[in-house]
């Protein structure tokens, strides 16, 4: 998942900050936090801290990217 991510994150990184937590030592509180139960997980956040998407297992670039592309419309 990691090269689905970063070009995710050269296509969007102007717009979108991204993180990438180890559920095992620094994300484990995001983990507990969005009740993520798994890895991968994904979670996208807006500026409020309102969780807009989210989802555990692998995904395909095109839909990581529908939520993104949703998120910054404001959806």
């Amino acid at each position: 998942m990691q090269p689905v991510v970063n070009g995710l994150e050269g296509d969007y990184g102007d717009r979108v900050i991204f993180l990438q937590l180890d559920a095992e030592n620094a994300g484990r509180d995001a983990f507990l936090a969005f009740g993520l139960r798994g890895h991968s997980s994904f979670v996208i956040i807006d500026t409020m801290g309102d969780v807009l998407w989210k989802s555990v297992g692998e995904q395909p670039r095109s839909q990581l990217e529908v939520g993104l592309q949703q998120a910054l419309r404001g959806e």
